[in-house]
């Protein structure tokens, strides 16, 4: 991109995290709404129709229903992996809750939504205010 970039070995950066973001509910919630996430972008990036989309869509959440029986086991049979399996469960959960929000929107905000990203933008156009 045309920036120069140095390289100093002496350089030393140290990155703070706040205790809350390292709390095992943080990391739950935050890989909930990562799920939401991925399956709005999944459904951004996709190239088909709508029935093929509902199609894949309906595939990956019995995925993730399957998913979700043996990560509760692990949880069973090794409770110190417990905030592990809580947390990747909670990501496939959210991708399920993203799914449920997509099928339940409005037919035509569903259309713009689906593939949206292979198509060109659209020019946005400014409210009209008149001027007083």
């Amino acid at each position: 991109a045309g920036y120069q970039l140095w390289y100093v070995p002496q350089c030393e950066l140290r990155h703070r995290i706040p205790a809350q973001r390292t709390s095992p509910r943080y990391l739950v919630a935050i890989n909930r709404n990562l799920g939401v996430s991925q399956s709005l972008g999944d459904a951004l990036t996709f190239d088909g129709t709508h029935s093929r989309w509902l199609r894949q869509a309906a595939l990956t959440a019995a995925r993730q229903l399957f998913t979700l029986p043996r990560l509760a086991l692990r949880m069973i049979r090794r409770p110190n992996s417990r905030n592990e399996a809580r947390i990747q469960a909670s990501f496939q959960l959210g991708r399920l809750q993203g799914l449920w929000r997509i099928l339940t929107m409005d037919a035509a905000r569903r259309r713009n939504l689906l593939g949206r990203s292979h198509r060109p933008p659209q020019p946005y156009a400014a409210p009209h205010r008149e001027l007083a």
